[in-house]
């Protein structure tokens, strides 16, 4: 009757059912410890039953097709963002070299009215 519970104590209940000779848990088999065989926990819990060949097939592909879309939509994150810096450097150097040629300009308008040589 106590055997009903879960965990240690059902593990211990069902230990003291296989008492041996001495009276003692597990001594009365070739197992040296009180714990239920594979068959007796499957029994207990269909759960802890292997799974079948190819369900276990079916879960490591859709693992994988799930890690394929996540390391898809993370390289796509990155490189757009790669793309948008190297996009952003490019803008910049065209504003820097607008920047310089407007101030050349300007030196040689100023250069030009005060009536100075060029130093180029």
């Amino acid at each position: 009757a106590g055997a009903r519970g879960r965990g240690p104590e059902r593990c211990l209940a069902l230990a003291g059912r296989r008492r041996g000779a001495a009276g003692r848990p597990g001594h009365g088999h070739t197992r040296s410890s009180g714990m239920p065989t594979h068959e007796e926990v499957i029994a207990q819990n269909p759960l802890e039953a292997p799974a079948p060949f190819w369900d276990n097939v079916y879960y490591v592909a859709n693992g994988l097709a799930a890690f394929a879309i996540t390391a898809f939509i993370l390289a796509s994150v990155v490189l757009c963002c790669f793309c948008l810096i190297t996009r952003v450097e490019r803008m910049e150097d065209r504003w820097a070299a607008k920047a310089a040629a407007r101030a050349h300009e300007a030196a040689e308008s100023v250069a030009g009215k005060t009536g100075e040589a060029k130093t180029d």
